[in-house]
């Protein structure tokens, strides 16, 4: 008897399977594809805008979806393609990042993250100034948009200059020590290397390339607690990190080459010999009236008359 039920209870548990399987193979398409012809309505955008500059705004971000589907709110969710507005956000200037989902409950969410400028680049005099990021996106600068970033000054007409520093710019402004330290950046145009203007006024600091910015910030940092504080700001005018390793800081002062030193040397030797010269007058003899006699003035032989010696 016992059998018998257990049999029963298996049947009735198949039977129940079966019954499940097929309404979920029913109902979940007849769901799914009521909800694609559902208007997908007005999609919820959230801006990350960490900086508070404001390079893009919710109303800026829903603009350029409905320049991909002007009527984006009233479409089917079925019929938006979320990979097309994806590309539009992704590829626009004023966006460092995005990401598009469709919700379980059929609802549309964007999420922005605004422009993150690692430099503002000043090509040359008459060209206007913009800010990159760290791929290498472009947004003109204007006073409306003011980000505290390092400056690239100089002859940055040519982009790959730029390119050049954006692995560098881009480990900088991950350090926020670094960030605060960093107030512009130059190209040593006879040497090639790289010349950070730091906040700290008195010197420079020559980076050389870009490879190891860690390393050679930490070395800067090191520099400056050790040595800086017992010679003074002002001692050195170039602290150079460019060579593995090493601090080499070239002092504001500089020793004079041995050559310039001797002829300085020559030159006090000449004022002291001038020092000893008897700078007593001998007169000219005059001439007297129409006779034509001379008559000579001599020499004072009062040795008050002569100019004494100054190291007698």
């Amino acid at each position: 008897m016992k059998k018998i039920h257990a049999e029963r209870r298996t049947i009735v548990r198949c039977l129940l399977s079966v019954a499940m399987a097929a309404y979920l193979c029913v109902v979940v398409p007849m769901a799914r594809s009521a909800l694609s012809h559902r208007p997908i309505g007005m999609p919820l955008v959230e801006l990350e805008d960490t900086l508070g500059v404001r390079f893009v705004t919710i109303s800026d971000v829903r603009d350029i979806l409905t320049t991909v589907y002007p009527g984006l709110d009233t479409m089917q969710r079925g019929h938006v393609n979320t990979y097309r507005l994806f590309e539009a956000l992704s590829t626009n200037n004023r966006i460092e990042d995005a990401s598009v989902n469709l919700l379980a409950d059929g609802s549309l969410r964007i999420r922005v993250v605004p422009m993150v400028p690692v430099a503002r680049v000043f090509p040359d005099e008459n060209a206007p100034s913009y800010y990159v990021n760290a791929v290498g996106k472009r947004l003109p600068a204007d006073p409306q948009h003011y980000v505290d970033v390092p400056v690239l000054c100089g002859n940055f007409a040519d982009p790959a200059s730029v390119r050049r520093l954006l692995p560098m710019l881009a480990a900088i402004h991950s350090d926020a020590g670094a960030d605060a330290l960093v107030a512009s950046v130059s190209l040593d145009h006879g040497t090639g290397d790289i010349i950070v203007h730091p906040n700290v006024v008195g010197h420079v600091i020559n980076m050389g390339d870009t490879t190891a910015v860690a390393n050679k910030l930490a070395r800067v940092r090191s520099f400056y607690h050790n040595v800086m504080p017992v010679k003074g700001w002002n001692y050195y005018d170039t602290v150079s990190v460019k060579w593995n390793g090493r601090v080499v800081a070239t002092r504001r002062t500089k020793r004079l080459p041995q050559s310039v030193l001797n002829m300085y040397i020559d030159s006090l030797a000449a004022d002291d010999a001038r020092d000893y010269v008897d700078e007593s007058v001998t007169m000219p003899p005059e001439t007297g009236g129409r006779t034509g006699k001379t008559h000579s003035v001599s020499e004072p032989k009062d040795s008050s008359h002569t100019t004494p010696n100054k190291h007698q």
